[in-house]
């Protein structure tokens, strides 16, 4: 017995904390969950909890980028004592903005304290404006406070610098020659116009070299007179100007392989440009603008070919394209009527066959009804008729309008069908509408006319049925 109350009680234990848990979970839910009520607004429209957070960040924010301003003013002290005042100017432009950008901000601030609470759209607005605010200026204090890290930086591997850049411009003063060589194998195979943009390149590059090799010696003697800053400035001027010493050697390294690859575009332009004038003298042959165009395009045809060999790739190339875009576009219009009339052609043949046929059967199905169809039918198919036939006519000069004038006759047909399967269908049910009409009735005159017809044609109206486009034969009335 002590065994099972024993049992008995741990498991009402367990049950019980199952139960606490379950509630507490539940009621942690409801408080975490939001609640959607038609007649309540949305959160983050209307909420002053809201409304409360973005203030209370607005001010945390406001607080502390002051505070940062305060860190930035005595950082700049201490670096125009270390760096002078020319090596911080922009810090000093970057924090007289931030100063006016905050007190814009606390401006801002100074309206939420008179704003009246109802009004939360407007303390919204500016609680954002203050935050956005203070994270541009953190930004831009930070960027230029990362410059005076790496300034710092240079300052303690000035030596280093100055060493290495000593050797960078060794290595491109050796490169001079190479240069020179470079230009004096292309020039066997380009005109001088081609090379003219880097033929002087080796030279300005030794300019640069000796300049260097100078701005070296004098960032050497400030760091020996205890001058990092000096030495700094004397590393970033050797720096810049070796970086561009090197990228006049390597324009001369590339000039083979650009003067090639134009060459190789030039054969490419020559034969687009030719066809441009094949293209000009089919489809405008009578335009006076096209036509000038199209000499032009010839002459400039010509000077790149004698250019591909010996000449200047580049300048024939820019020469071929100009033409070839001035040619292009006043030939556009005339382009575009071209493929519009080829994707018609394309549809002409079989649209016209099919409408023909569509004719041939709405005339014999008259024929058998002629008796019952009315004269809207037949003017339908009449018109029918001669627009097909127009098309026909126009479809080896003009296929853009055949194509339209089959879709006029594809229109006229079906109308022509619809109404006399219409007529027909009304004349089936004539004569019971009409049961006590005398024998003068107009069904009995109609039926008699085609009984009449046919005995008068012997049964033979096989040929009837072979119509062209000119009407509905014998019987088509």
């Amino acid at each position: 017995m002590n065994i099972g109350a024993s049992a008995f009680q741990r498991a009402l234990v367990v049950v019980v904390v199952v139960v606490v848990v379950v509630l507490a979970w539940s009621i942690i839910r409801r408080r975490t969950t939001v609640r959607v009520n038609p007649r309540k607004p949305l959160p983050g429209t209307s909420e002053p909890g809201i409304t409360a957070g973005l203030v209370a960040r607005a001010s945390a924010a406001l607080v502390t980028i002051d505070e940062a301003i305060t860190t930035a003013g005595e950082e700049l002290g201490f670096a125009q004592a270390q760096f002078g005042l020319e090596a911080t100017t922009a810090f000093e432009a970057s924090l007289t903005a931030a100063n006016a950008s905050v007190r814009r901000a606390f401006a801002l601030r100074q309206q939420l304290d008179d704003t009246s609470p109802e009004n939360e759209l407007r303390v919204r607005a500016s609680a954002i404006e203050i935050l956005q605010i203070c994270a541009e200026v953190r930004s831009e204090l930070e960027a230029r406070s990362h410059e005076f890290d790496e300034m710092r930086d240079l300052q303690a591997r000035a030596s280093a610098l100055l060493d290495d850049l000593r050797r960078q411009v060794v290595d491109a003063g050796g490169q001079v020659q190479a240069a020179r060589l470079t230009l004096s194998g292309l020039a066997a195979s380009y005109a001088p116009a081609a090379l003219a943009s880097v033929a002087g390149y080796p030279e300005q590059v030794e300019q640069l070299v000796e300049g260097i090799g100078a701005t070296v010696n004098a960032g050497r003697t400030a760091l020996d007179a205890g001058d990092r800053a000096a030495a700094v400035a004397a590393v970033r001027s050797g720096q810049a100007a070796l970086a561009h010493a090197m990228g006049l050697l390597d324009a001369v390294s590339q000039a083979g392989e650009h003067l090639a690859t134009a060459r190789s575009r030039l054969t490419t332009g020559i034969a687009s440009l030719n066809q441009d004038v094949v293209d000009a003298s089919v489809l405008a042959p009578v335009d006076v603008q096209v036509q000038v165009l199209a000499a032009s395009a010839k002459a400039t045809v010509e000077d790149a070919q004698r250019a591909s060999v010996g000449g200047d790739p580049l300048a024939a190339l820019r020469a071929v394209t100009r033409a070839q875009s001035e040619l292009a576009a006043q030939l556009a219009p005339y382009r575009e009527q071209a493929a519009r009339a080829t994707a018609a052609r394309r549809q002409l043949s079989d649209s016209l066959g099919h409408v023909t046929a569509q004719i041939g059967g709405v005339a014999e199905y008259i024929d058998a009804q002629r008796g019952a169809v009315g004269p809207e039918a037949r003017t339908r198919l009449t018109e029918a008729t001669r627009h097909a036939q127009r098309a026909e006519d126009l479809a080896g000069t003009d296929p853009v309008a055949a194509l339209s004038e089959v879709r006029q006759a594809e229109r006229l047909v079906g109308s022509a069908q619809s109404l006399a399967q219409q007529d027909a269908a009304g004349f089936d049910r004539l004569p019971r509408d009409r049961a006590g009409a005398g024998p003068g009735a107009a069904g009995g005159v109609v039926l008699g006319g085609i009984l009449v017809d046919q005995l008068l044609r012997g049964h033979g109206h096989g040929h009837g049925h072979g119509r062209g486009f000119g009407g509905f034969g014998s019987g088509g009335c």
